[in-house]
């Protein structure tokens, strides 16, 4: 003999409507899905490569710049190479981006109230005038 808890009694087609309205949850979400990578599969440039165009291009006009450097150079290349690491290990470099970040901060408190006055005293200038 089954027994039926209280719920199923009064509503015997509840769990099979959620368990519909699940798989019906489930199989938008996979269309959905199907569209996005359809999408993306006839885009012929990701977005990333559009914003990023101009920088990659800068990137390797320095890269051919540098290697054309190289070859017509090398000593003095090597030079300023070694010149730079020696700098750059002799340098405090994580204390002088500490305290530019630190100054950054410092400046922004003031530049936001200053910001505001000036905001507060448009709208008081927009209010006068007719």
């Amino acid at each position: 003999m089954k027994t039926h808890s209280a719920v199923s009694l009064m509503h015997p087609h509840s769990s099979r409507d959620a368990k519909r309205k699940v798989a019906l949850r489930r199989d938008a979400r996979i269309a959905a899905d199907a569209a996005v990578e359809l999408k993306t599969m006839q885009d012929p440039e990701p977005s990333s490569s559009r914003c990023c165009g101009d920088l990659r291009a800068k990137f390797d006009e320095w890269k051919e710049c540098a290697e054309k450097s190289v070859r017509e150079e090398p000593v003095k290349t090597a030079g300023l190479a070694f010149a730079a690491g020696i700098a750059l290990t002799i340098l405090p470099v994580g204390r002088i981006l500490g305290g530019l970040v630190r100054l950054a901060l410092a400046l922004v408190r003031p530049a936001l109230l200053i910001l505001g006055v000036v905001k507060i005293v448009e709208e008081f200038d927009k209010q006068k005038q007719p």
